[in-house]
């Protein structure tokens, strides 16, 4: 349709709301605010399709030569509500041949069908009516069919940025992977708040665990920048094995999916848990998801069996909280001679002293082979220096 090569002409009525009886028949639904108009059924009486409709279906308007999907559903949306106001008006409903104005949003009259043979019907025998009832729909409601659906990705998307204020661009890469990639998202989200709600003041330095709306972004971030990265660079390439395209392989089959990471949705919420509550840096927690990630058989096997503390754990890569520990550390920076010079300088106040507590916090961080946390690390080593 956008090519030109093909265009639709929509024809839309209106109906009282229907109930079906038990024995599938439609009945007309006793709510009803207003009648529709009598010339109904007499119209429809030539339409081959006619017995299918519900009782009193009102005159068809036809809109003609639409050339794309989107102009289809606005002509659909804007003929309902107008001839909704009609019927509620008491006005009949004319035939009549409309066009769609695309600039305005609205239908506008070509010309006038005063017969019901002007709208002539040809039936297409292979095309049958689609009648959704109790008996073809297995026994379900319509409104119990549609309950069955997955989320759209239009609701997933706002639903993800309402409930887990990610940002449209997170929630747009998790729900293009579809209902695996959110339900792992939600399934490391759980997993990470319950891992701070538990952890003790033993483990982190700020006991008060993160609100869903920090730990929520963070997770999406090591979802959507790491570990998409890492399955998207393990899946095998069809233009690299295949340049020529000779197997007849498709391409597209080689898209890749949360579906295929090594890393199970806790060991993710886990790993970010661990960050967020400052028991691993950042550097270190990068190594640990590779490390579960890889799938080299000495390494992978090992490293997918154990949870990220206990990698963490057996490289040393969690990070120094002691207080005593870190003041040990500083203070030997400190009486290390090679700082002599910046210590000087530090007390005379010859240098801007930021820039010397920025030297000596490196030299810090590298004493403790950069395990030590960062904040409590710069507020020790300020109150040793005085």
């Amino acid at each position: 349709m956008h090519t030109g090569s093909l265009r639709c002409d929509l024809n839309v009525s209106l109906a009282p709301v229907v109930d079906d009886d038990d024995d599938g028949s439609p009945s007309v639904h006793a709510g009803n605010r207003y009648e529709m108009d009598g010339d109904g059924d007499a119209a429809n009486k030539d339409n081959p399709f006619g017995k299918y409709l519900p009782p009193n279906t009102g005159n068809r308007v036809e809109v003609k030569n639409l050339n794309s999907v989107r102009q289809v559903i606005l002509a659909t949306e804007y003929e309902a509500l107008r001839q909704t106001r009609l019927l509620q008006q008491g006005v009949t409903i004319p035939q009549e041949t409309r066009t769609f104005n695309a600039p305005n949003g609205c239908t506008v009259t070509l010309r006038s069908k005063e017969d019901a043979i002007d709208y002539r019907f040809m039936p297409e025998p292979d095309v049958p009516p689609v009648i959704l009832n109790r008996d073809s729909l297995a026994g379900k409601s319509l409104p119990e069919l549609l309950g069955t659906l997955p989320e759209l990705p239009e609701a997933a998307v706002s639903r993800l940025m309402i409930e887990y204020t990610l940002d449209e661009d997170s929630a747009l890469v998790i729900v293009s992977d579809g209902t695996p990639a959110i339900g792992y998202f939600e399934r490391a989200v759980r997993c990470a708040e319950a891992e701070l709600q538990s952890s003790t003041t033993s483990d982190t330095v700020d006991t008060a665990p993160p609100k869903r709306s920090k730990v929520a972004p963070v997770v999406s971030k090591w979802l959507c920048n790491d570990l998409f990265g890492m399955v998207k660079k393990r899946q095998p390439s069809a233009t690299a094995s295949d340049p020529t395209g000779a197997s007849g392989v498709d391409q597209q089959s080689t898209a890749f999916s949360i579906a295929d990471s090594t890393v199970s949705p806790e060991q993710l919420g886990s790993l970010v848990s661990m960050i967020l509550s400052n028991t691993i840096s950042t550097r270190a927690g990068k190594n640990i998801l590779s490390l579960m990630f890889d799938d080299n058989d000495t390494v992978g096997s090992a490293a997918k069996s154990l949870s990220p503390r206990d990698i963490a754990d057996a490289n040393g890569w969690k990070l120094i909280t002691d207080k005593i520990v870190l003041r040990n550390i500083c203070e030997t920076v400190m009486r290390d001679p090679q700082n002599t010079k910046q210590l000087t300088q530090y007390r005379q106040g010859k240098m801007k002293k930021h820039r010397i507590v920025k030297y000596l916090l490196g030299k810090a961080m590298s004493e403790s082979q950069g395990n030590a946390q960062p904040m409590l690390l710069e507020e020790i080593l300020t109150d040793v220096l005085g």
